[in-house]
C-alpha cells in the first residue's frame, strides 16, 4: 500500500509563496524553508524537485491568486451610481502602495521581486513574471472598458495605453513604497497617474 503524505502540498505551496515573497529566493535557504513550510528537506525536494522548482510553483500560485482591483467599475453600495473613475483608480493605487508604507517588513510585489532577483537568469521565471504582468494588465483593461461603457471614461480613450500605464505605475509604486516608505512621494505619484485619466 502506498504511503500517504503527512502534509498538504497545497498548504505547503501557500507557505512557500509567503516565504519566498518575504525572504526572496536567495535568502530563503533550505533550513528557512524547512522551518517555514513545516516539512523536512527530503519531503520538500521529493515533492517539488528542487528549490528552483518550488520557487516557480510559488510564483505561479501568486499569479493565479492575484485579485482584480476590487470594486472597480461597480456601483456604490446601496445605490445605482458608479463611483467616479479617478476616485476608483486612486483607491486602487493606494491599495497597492499602502501595505509597504506601513509594514514592519515590506515585501513589495512578488512578481516584481522575481523580476529583479531571478528572471534575468531563469527563462521560466521570466515567462511566469511576464504572464503575471499580462494578467494584471488585462484585468485593468477590462475594467477601463467597463468604465467606458458606463460613461465614466471618454469613448475615444486608449484603454490599451491606459492599462499599460497603470500596470507600470502599480509596479513602480510597489517598488518605491517598499524602498522609501515615503508617503508624500507615493501620494504625488498617485495624483499624477490619476490626473492622466
Amino acid at each position: 500500500m502506498a504511503r500517504t503524505k503527512a502534509f498538504d502540498p497545497d498548504d505547503v505551496l501557500e507557505r512557500a509563496m509567503q516565504t519566498f515573497w518575504s525572504y526572496g529566493y536567495e535568502r530563503a535557504t533550505t533550513p528557512i524553508l524547512e522551518r517555514e513550510l513545516g516539512i523536512n528537506r527530503s519531503s520538500l525536494y521529493g515533492t517539488f524537485g528542487s528549490k528552483a522548482g518550488l520557487y516557480r510553483r510559488a510564483l505561479e500560485r501568486y499569479s493565479r491568486t492575484l485579485p482584480g482591483p476590487g470594486g472597480f467599475g461597480e456601483p456604490e453600495s446601496g445605490t445605482s451610481n458608479v463611483r467616479p473613475l479617478r476616485e476608483q483608480v486612486m483607491e486602487l493605487l493606494w491599495q497597492v502602495a499602502e501595505p509597504d508604507l506601513d509594514a514592519d517588513r515590506p515585501r513589495g510585489c512578488f512578481a516584481g521581486n522575481a523580476t529583479v532577483e531571478v528572471a534575468a537568469h531563469d527563462v521560466e521565471v521570466q515567462r511566469l513574471v511576464s504572464g503575471s504582468f499580462g494578467g494584471v494588465r488585462k484585468r485593468l483593461r477590462d475594467l477601463l472598458l467597463m468604465a467606458q461603457t458606463q460613461g465614466a471614461l471618454d469613448a475615444d480613450a486608449d484603454t490599451d495605453a491606459l492599462a499599460s500605464m497603470l500596470l507600470v505605475v502599480t509596479e513602480g509604486l510597489s517598488l518605491v513604497a517598499r524602498a522609501t516608505r515615503d508617503r508624500e512621494l507615493v501620494g504625488q505619484a498617485i495624483r499624477g497617474a490619476v490626473a492622466a485619466l
